[in-house]
């Protein structure tokens, strides 16, 4: 008699991929960010700015396009414009250089760490036989 061996990966949907590990830490950090800049203490009036104010200003900073509601010298504190900083650098540099140098150390040194492979994985174009021979050399 023949035992089927139990499942021990997660359903496909449910699979962290490179793309959805990206997508899921900017959310993150846009909404740690928004949460933030609501207090009380970021805003210069003292009075807490409104979630859709913080929240538009965290992914503008996080995305780094420069766009802005208010203006960010005279609407937010020393502390929000602290906060608005490092969301600028998080977002603009270290998420991304982070989130590459890991998806490059979790690689393998074989030529599946090329960087043809790396383009394929982060564009999710790769075919399904892809994975079999990479596991094979």
């Amino acid at each position: 008699m023949e035992t089927t061996p139990y499942r021990t990966a997660t359903a496909p949907a449910a699979r962290m991929t490179p793309a959805r590990a990206l997508l899921l830490g900017f959310a993150g950090v846009i909404l740690a960010g928004a949460g933030l800049l609501t207090l009380p203490l970021s805003s210069a009036s003292g009075e807490s700015a409104g979630f859709l104010t913080a929240l538009f200003t965290a992914t503008s900073a996080v995305c780094v396009t420069g766009l802005v509601v208010v203006d960010t010298g005279t609407y937010w504190s020393a502390w929000g414009q602290l906060v608005i900083m490092v969301l600028i650098q998080t977002g603009g540099l270290s998420f991304m250089a982070m989130a590459s140098l890991f998806f490059l150390l979790m690689e393998s040194a074989s030529a599946c760490a090329s960087a043809s492979s790396f383009a394929k994985a982060s564009t999710n174009s790769m075919s399904p036989g892809w994975f079999a021979s990479c596991g094979r050399s």
